[in-house]
């Protein structure tokens, strides 16, 4: 994705500020925490690439050979995250699907499981941001002379 936000720096500064923003600014999630909830909407929306790095990421900071990353994608109410995580990334998913599926059951859960508003909106932005991200780098994949340029 770097050489992709360097094709065209109006836009790519932007998108990779809010990025550096999103999973590394100040928040009541954890990195790895916000990591996790980008690799998983990446998972979501079948983007490789995206998967991968921020699963990585998540890899490196638990030092758990990619087990964590695995338990949630098959299984993620059997994975080794707390409750909140959980809650969470249920509502990863729900955002990832239609923003509009999210409950207030969905966030009286989360609250519950000691998410706070910040945490909730975190999230949800996110997830949000990230289904953004997605699509832009899978939109352009099959754009050979564009990304021939960037090789």
């Amino acid at each position: 994705m770097p050489a992709l936000m360097r094709y065209k720096t109006s836009t790519g500064s932007i998108l990779s500020g809010l990025a550096h923003a999103l999973l590394k600014g100040p928040s009541g999630l954890s990195h790895t925490d916000r990591e996790m909830i980008a690799a998983y909407v990446s998972m979501l929306n079948d983007c490789g690439y995206c998967f991968h790095s921020h699963a990585s990421k998540v890899n490196d900071h638990l030092h758990d050979e990619g087990k964590t990353m695995t338990c949630i994608v098959e299984n993620i109410s059997e994975s080794p995250v707390t409750e909140k995580m959980k809650s969470l990334l249920n509502i990863a998913n729900k955002v990832q699907q239609n923003g509009k599926l999210v409950t207030k059951d969905d966030l009286e859960s989360a609250r519950l499981n000691g998410a706070s508003d910040e945490d909730i909106h975190d999230t949800v932005i996110i997830s949000a941001a990230f289904c953004m991200y997605n699509r832009y780098i899978d939109g352009l994949s099959n754009n050979s002379s564009l990304m021939d340029q960037l090789a």
